[in-house]
């Protein structure tokens, strides 16, 4: 049994990565002068949600000092998935929270749909998935019958979210997050407020037992800053070799322009000369 306090946010991504990246050997010195990433292509994308986790992680950080739980990575179930934040409030709510990492994308939520730069996503389904999961553990443990389990989706680095009122997930900017939890969280401690004879009295203690959420839990905290010291490095690498990527994006435009021009310069005579020759 382990204490879920220990785990860093993106947690079990961080393990995952390493496990990926284990498989590829170090870039050698033509493929690093070249620009080539150092992250396998299935990789790739658990970087880059790992990124995201941690963000929202830093973001999560003060409520602690404020009376509410913060969980990271809370695994869940025997098949080895994990909910990426779970945050229990003084009131008694828990927000599952799904954070996702699209880049410069725009997002538009409406019902249950979530479209990404106009692409559909699965990110409701599973999020309301998550949620049905912590309601029904929930559901076993007596004190906890009044819980409101409420699932939240949480974008990194998105251009813009376009939320209608009928959707049936709050979408969210990653820096609105904690904002939205305390406003409602004064709302529901406001005396006379209809939702306050449901926050349960009992404390949140049980919820910090890997125990309580999965029978199948593999303790790999000991590895795990270590693995964030590998973490580091390899976040450093892939940025240096984005920046010698875009170097040699720009020489070969360059190139491609000098190439161009000096095309230009030998073609316009030669056609001069043929249509001088076709006038007279």
């Amino acid at each position: 049994m382990t204490d879920l306090r220990k785990h860093l946010a993106g947690y079990s991504v961080l393990n995952k990565l390493y496990e990926i990246q284990s498989e590829r050997p170090p870039l050698n010195k033509l493929a690093s002068f070249l620009g080539f990433s150092p992250l396998l292509e299935e990789g790739r994308s658990w970087h880059a949600g790992l990124i995201g986790e941690t963000e929202v992680g830093d973001i999560l950080e003060p409520l602690k000092s404020e009376g509410y739980m913060v969980l990271h990575s809370v695994p869940i179930g025997d098949n080895g998935t994990d909910i990426d934040h779970i945050v229990a409030t003084p009131s008694g709510i828990i927000y599952t929270v799904n954070t996702k990492h699209h880049k410069g994308k725009a997002i538009w939520a409406a019902g249950t749909s979530v479209l990404i730069s106009g692409q559909k996503s699965d990110h409701v389904k599973k999020s309301r998935a998550e949620a049905s999961r912590v309601r029904r553990l929930l559901e076993t443990v007596d004190h906890s019958k009044d819980r409101h389990v409420v699932p939240l989706l949480v974008f990194v680095e998105a251009s813009k979210i376009n939320s209608k009122e009928n959707a049936v997930i709050t979408a969210l900017h990653s820096h609105q997050l904690v904002k939205y939890i305390r406003d409602i969280e004064k709302t529901r401690l406001r005396p006379n407020s209809y939702l306050f004879a449901d926050a349960p009295e009992d404390n949140n203690e049980f919820l910090l037992t890997s125990e309580f959420w999965t029978k199948s839990y593999v303790d790999e905290t000991g590895q795990q800053e270590e693995r964030r010291v590998w973490l580091k490095r390899l976040t450093r690498q892939v940025r240096t070799q984005h920046i010698k990527q875009g170097v040699w994006r720009l020489v070969g435009t360059l190139v491609l322009i000098a190439l161009g021009s000096g095309a230009l310069l030998i073609g316009l005579p030669l056609l001069f000369g043929l249509l001088s020759g076709v006038v007279i």
